[in-house]
């Protein structure tokens, strides 16, 4: 039996209804959202955010806003507390540079970082090693964001002291480090102006093997070690060594060695910009990132370019090469945008 002229009419009728995220009826139809394009955009407060959608896309298929952050390092500041801090550097003093090198609040690396980065402390010394009492004695203040004025107030309020335990104080910090729960890496950032001495021998300073092992054993905990000589005391041999195991490589591991005050404000500021995050987490599910497009300050990046940006987990996307590099410093715009049916809320 032919169906009629109408019935096909009204077959076609509700099929393209049905396409357009509706029923027959007109009641509204259950199932996955149709397809069209999403917008993810950054929530990191370093950068600044636009999320507006392409005005191309079709009103049966509304744009998706999926919010995403940066992954957020945490850094522990290890400070040598030794009483060869006092000596002249510059026009102040070793001391008195690392103090204003991290936190001066206008220039000082921290307050520029303070809601990027989750900073801790630990002023480290002993009083003549274990003959002194408790050793490594170590003044610390909790890992936090926003943690500036903690931390500027501690520093303010301590002096140096005497002995340089470095090796038993990265090894006390390390620890605690790896057993904090927070997401994103974890990293010491060391600044000394001598040879380490250990808690069982304070004089003379050879605690090289001591010092070296605990940054090996940090790092195989998952926390990295930078070290950056106040002064040129420290041999580059023992910094190379340092900044070797702290990276987890044989060789080649920049280390820092500032002989000048100017000189150690460009060495913090290098390290501590460097440990920011290119990586982004998303809370949505990307199934399908060959249609997506990322942009850097309106630049669209390759994906998997070298310097451009890649899926690294379907709730993850990171900056490469310069574009890393780029977003590291300074506020940036940067937009993703992905086809509304390869993303999963």
């Amino acid at each position: 039996m032919k169906k009629s002229p109408l019935g096909l009419v009204a077959a076609l009728s509700a099929f393209a209804l049905v396409a357009c995220g509706g029923t027959p009826d007109g009641a509204p139809l259950e199932g996955p959202e149709p397809s069209g394009s999403t917008t993810v955009v950054t929530g990191d407060p370093a950068l600044n955010v636009d999320g507006g959608a392409p005005e191309s896309t079709p009103a049966s298929c509304p744009n998706v806003e999926v919010s995403f952050t940066s992954v957020v390092p945490t850094v522990v500041l290890l400070l040598d507390q030794s009483g060869s801090m006092t000596e002249k550097f510059g026009k102040t003093t070793r001391w008195q540079a690392m103090r204003t090198a991290l936190m001066d609040p206008t220039r000082g690396v921290v307050k520029a970082l303070d809601g990027k980065v989750r900073f801790g402390m630990a002023l480290y010394t002993s009083k003549n090693g274990f003959a002194g009492g408790a050793c490594p004695l170590l003044t610390e203040v909790e890992v936090g964001l926003g943690n500036h004025a903690s931390l500027a107030a501690k520093l303010a309020a301590a002096e140096p002291v005497n002995d340089t335990p470095t090796g038993e104080s990265l090894a006390k910090v390390a620890t605690s480090l790896a057993a904090l729960d927070v997401p994103g890496p974890k990293y010491i950032l060391l600044a000394t102006d001598g040879e380490p001495d250990t808690c069982a021998e304070p004089n003379p300073q050879n605690g090289q093997a001591v010092a070296v092992a605990a940054a090996k054993a940090a790092k195989d905990k998952g926390v990295g070690t930078f070290v950056v000589s106040v002064g040129s005391e420290v041999s580059d041999k023992h910094l190379q060594d340092m900044a070797n195991a702290g990276a987890g490589v044989g060789s080649g591991a920049t280390f820092y060695k500032a002989n000048d005050p100017a000189a150690l404000e460009a060495a913090l500021a290098t390290i501590t910009a460097g440990v920011r995050s290119c990586t982004f987490t998303l809370d949505a599910k990307v199934t399908d990132a060959t249609r997506g497009v990322v942009t850097l300050d309106g630049e669209s990046l390759a994906m998997n370019g070298a310097d451009g940006w890649k899926l690294v987990s379907p709730t993850q996307i990171e900056l490469q090469g310069a574009a890393c590099a780029k977003v590291k410093t300074g506020d940036h715009k940067v937009k993703a945008t992905f086809a509304c049916g390869d993303v999963i809320k």
